[in-house]
């Protein structure tokens, strides 16, 4: 088994763990009260979590301070006319039925130290905030929930509008979670243009560049890395034979596919770690993910540093060492970088006025982190490659790194505890209607379609 130190159980400062909520909605209630109205969901979450399973029946509260919001922002959601909307849901509980909402920071309500339940047997959970990512009442057809994933921090890539000056790289990746004093690697282009040299900068300096390639609508994008949290996708790796294998299945998913190599000892003392994307090719005018030249560039040279592949082959063999992969995607956010009104253009936007506190509450302050999250989007097509993300909340608190991702292979490792702060963190923003490179490499060799 591994040899970590466990860390303490995720916990906010009022002692209470938070989950988050795909909720389809079977009933949306409007309760009148002297000071206004209330709002109770009864619905199945499409989730699981530790406060509870998929498909289990729950009622959601909100809290009084947020409930005005929280009303607002489910009749906005359908689209409607406030008025008539709100009078529709006062006459027909079931007016909603078939939506899909996102409730953020939610927790189970206690009488007695035990999980209270209504008349019904529902369980009630509180939450502090509600977001429509699909509606009965709009064409929202295209409109999804990807959850059972570990995501990685948002990166931010952008083409520097810098570039062919000295010392200059010729494009920036960051994570949006950075911090004044961290250190960003950069890859400057060798004097003769042969290779690259790291090289470390602050943030301050790249953030002087970002502003200036979107004031020069320079190319940026904005993309997290998904991890499946899913044990049963995680697949063991025993041979090279097996895993060409299993990195021919993974990766063949689409052009957006990745997967997590992780290497360790029966001692678990040290877990290395290698996550490669599928390289892509054209075929008929189609970007196709192209596993065979991915697996044969992999092969070329030690998968892991420092580590002879003959070494690692030989150590499978004998049970010295195991291996495993753990599949995932990069998804982009959805939106134009440059226009308003997106949740890109808004991440964007955060990072340079310094405002992450919402980044910071779900990744912790280190950009190589990984949180379990829901992330609502829209799907262009029936492949991952064309979904887009156009939020994300919480699904568990506190993070991992990709050392400590837990599965049933590398063991099972308790989260950092939370980061807290006094101030709370913005919202998930609400669902807009706007509608191949291995790790090691130093840049991408081309556009993910």
């Amino acid at each position: 088994m591994i040899q970590q130190n466990a860390k303490p159980a995720a916990a906010t400062k009022n002692g209470l763990d938070m989950v988050g909520i795909s909720l389809m909605v079977e009933k949306a209630i409007i309760i009148p009260g002297a000071e206004g109205d209330a709002l109770e969901l009864v619905g199945t979450p499409t989730n699981s979590t530790s406060a509870f399973k998929e498909g289990e029946r729950l009622r959601v509260q909100f809290r009084p301070d947020l409930m005005q919001k929280a009303i607002d922002n489910l009749i906005k959601g359908t689209g409607q006319g406030a008025k008539p909307m709100l009078a529709k849901l006062k006459s027909d509980e079931t007016a909603l039925a078939g939506s899909l909402v996102a409730l953020e920071h939610c927790y189970p309500v206690k009488v007695e130290g035990a999980k209270a339940t209504d008349t019904d047997g529902n369980q009630l959970m509180m939450s502090r905030w509600l977001t429509t990512v699909s509606s009965n009442f709009k064409m929202h057809d295209d409109r999804l929930m990807l959850d059972g994933v570990f995501a990685s921090a948002p990166k931010i890539r952008f083409d520097n509008p810098k570039a062919g000056q000295p010392d200059e790289p010729k494009a920036i990746t960051f994570a949006v979670n950075a911090n004044a004093d961290d250190k960003i690697w950069v890859q400057i282009p060798t004097a003769n243009g042969a290779g690259n040299v790291s090289r470390t900068q602050t943030l301050d300096w790249v953030k002087e560049r970002l502003q200036a390639a979107k004031q020069e609508s320079k190319r940026i994008s904005v993309y997290l890395d998904t991890l499946s949290s899913n044990p049963q996708e995680c697949a063991p790796i025993s041979s090279e034979a097996e895993l060409k294998t299993v990195l021919a299945n993974q990766l063949a998913q689409g052009t957006t596919a990745l997967s997590m190599l992780r290497l360790t000892d029966d001692t678990g003392a040290e877990v290395l770690t290698r996550k490669v994307s599928v390289i892509f090719k054209q075929v008929d005018g189609q970007y196709e993910p192209d596993t065979e030249q991915t697996i044969k560039t992999l092969l070329e040279r030690p998968i892991f540093k420092d580590l002879a592949n003959e070494q690692v082959f030989a150590g499978l063999s004998s049970g010295v060492l195991k291996m495993e992969a753990i599949p995932g995607y990069r998804v982009s956010f959805s939106g134009n970088p440059l226009a308003d009104d997106n949740i890109s253009n808004k991440t964007i936007n955060q990072v340079l006025e310094g405002k992450t506190t919402n980044f910071n509450v779900i990744w912790g302050n280190n950009g190589e982190n990984y949180s379990r999250v829901l992330l609502p989007g829209i799907a262009r097509n029936d492949n991952i490659s064309g979904f887009t993300v156009t939020g994300f909340l919480q699904e568990e608190m506190g993070t991992h790194t990709a050392k400590t991702l837990p599965t049933p292979l590398i063991g099972q490792v308790a989260p950092e505890s939370q980061v807290t702060f006094e101030e709370e963190p913005e919202p998930l923003p609400p669902v807009s209607d706007h509608g191949q490179e291995l790790e090691h490499e130093a840049e991408h060799s081309g556009p993910r379609p």
